[in-house]
């Protein structure tokens, strides 16, 4: 009986002094991409800025990060301006939005619907930062690159990373 008490607090020191933590294995290959995926391909992507963007500051996030996946060697990513918002794939908005997110990608299919489960094939992307979020919450210039980052990773057809993802990667 005696053995049994010192084995039972034996295990509870081991799980109350012992810290667990939970790490989801690292999304690679075909796992770290959305089935959807921009008809027109990555090496060439046509993108178009709102004038919101650079109203509101965000031009410079926005071209570091295409700049990034741009610089990805053998990768084959590449970014284009596009002469209007109609002739891109990719735009690019910003805006105060009274909604507790940062930044968001919608993909539309041909038919111009959303493709809610990134599962189809897109004609076109809006990245938008949302301003009033970021403001509010003092976000720095850091953290707003790594947004654009990550938004634009969805652009490209990558899952959300989790902690110490793509976004710390580039």
């Amino acid at each position: 009986m005696k053995k049994i008490k010192n084995t039972c607090l034996l295990t509870l020191c081991l799980f109350t002094c012992i810290q667990f933590t939970a790490v989801a294995a690292p999304l690679v290959n075909s796992e770290a991409f959305h089935e959807g995926y921009l008809l027109s391909g990555v090496s060439n992507v046509g993108y178009w800025e709102d004038p919101t963007v650079s109203q509101m500051g965000y031009s410079y996030f926005m071209a570091n990060a295409r700049a990034d996946y741009a610089a990805i060697s053998n990768a084959n990513i590449g970014f284009i301006k596009a002469s209007s918002e109609s002739e891109a794939a990719v735009r690019f908005y910003a805006n105060w939005f009274n909604y507790d997110w940062y930044g968001s990608m919608d993909a539309y299919m041909l038919d111009g619907t959303k493709d809610h489960t990134l599962t189809q094939k897109w004609y076109k992307c809006h990245v938008i930062m949302n301003d009033k979020t970021m403001t509010q919450e003092g976000w720095t210039n850091s953290e707003k690159h790594k947004t654009a980052l990550h938004e634009l990773g969805h652009v490209l057809s990558l899952k959300p990373p989790g902690p110490g993802g793509y976004e710390d990667q580039l």
